[in-house]
């Protein structure tokens, strides 16, 4: 089964730490900052340090026009919202807690040597906002910290079982030189991920959902497989046509047809 919905945060880096601005810091004898160290997919990840007794949380607002307001399916009153991200305790375990904080589910940060995966899955209306936190505290007289990375957060997320048809056309991007004397030298510098998904029996909503993303060209969160951290993507559709047209016969309430992904760029920040 596979998970697919429309991210949110503003775009080009936003919401990862490429570039803090829709980051809102909120200290008390806290401080923030963004690192080149510790990092899940992405260039840099974020710092957050509590000082001797202190708190302060880190939020990112998706209550914005240019943000959820116009990206959830205005059909659609009850939405259901996936976060992903990877974080870890930087201190020692018994000094303080961390949470991680969405609308009404939380998720503790475990203390742990390399970054962990967490996810978080809430359903709000179109009248709710909506606000990730990460909230911290220290216990004792010393400082307390963690690092966080690739965050990803979408909107109207559905779940999809594939067939045994599924494609995976992922391809190395690289080439070659060839000398005068037929020595040939290769070059590599990423992976280009490609897929075809046939899917069968979808209700129209989630076709619906689908074209809406194909026409608007809309970045999306693709999860192949939710129990394995690798297996996680930012990408767009680039079917030639409505990916979802087609009913599928004797149903007049249910469609098939075949996802073509191709990822937006080799990290999870967009």
């Amino acid at each position: 089964m596979i998970e697919l919905g429309e991210l949110l945060g503003q775009y080009r880096g936003g919401q990862s730490f490429e570039s803090v601005n829709s980051w809102n810091n909120a200290t008390n004898q806290c401080s923030f900052s963004v690192q080149a160290t510790n990092v899940h997919s992405s260039a840099n990840s974020a710092l957050i340090e509590v000082y001797s007794y202190g708190n302060g949380t880190l939020s990112y607002n998706y209550d914005q026009t240019d943000d959820i307001v116009t990206r959830w399916s205005p059909d659609v009153t009850t939405h259901r919202i996936v976060a992903y991200g990877w974080a870890r305790i930087n201190t020692a375990g018994n000094s303080g807690n961390i949470t991680a904080v969405f609308t009404d589910a939380t998720y503790p940060i475990p203390f742990d040597a390399a970054l962990q995966r967490f996810r978080l899955e809430t359903n709000i209306t179109s009248d709710d906002s909506l606000k990730l936190d990460f909230s911290i505290e220290t216990l004792s007289t010393g400082s307390y910290a963690f690092y966080a990375d690739d965050i990803l957060t979408a909107v109207d997320v559905i779940d999809l079982n594939i067939s045994r048809d599924t494609e995976d056309d992922r391809t190395l991007r690289q080439t070659h030189h060839a000398t005068i004397s037929g020595r040939e030298t290769f070059y590599s510098w990423g992976e280009h991920g490609k897929w075809q998904i046939p899917i069968e029996l979808i209700t129209e909503q989630e076709a619906r959902f689908i074209n809406l993303w194909w026409r608007d060209n809309r970045p999306l969160m693709f999860t192949m497989d939710t129990s394995d951290t690798a297996n996680m993507y930012v990408v767009h559709l680039i079917n030639r046509a409505y990916p979802f047209a087609r009913m599928n016969e004797p149903y007049y309430d249910l469609f098939h047809g075949v996802l073509e992904l191709e990822t937006l760029h080799d990290s999870l920040d967009f």
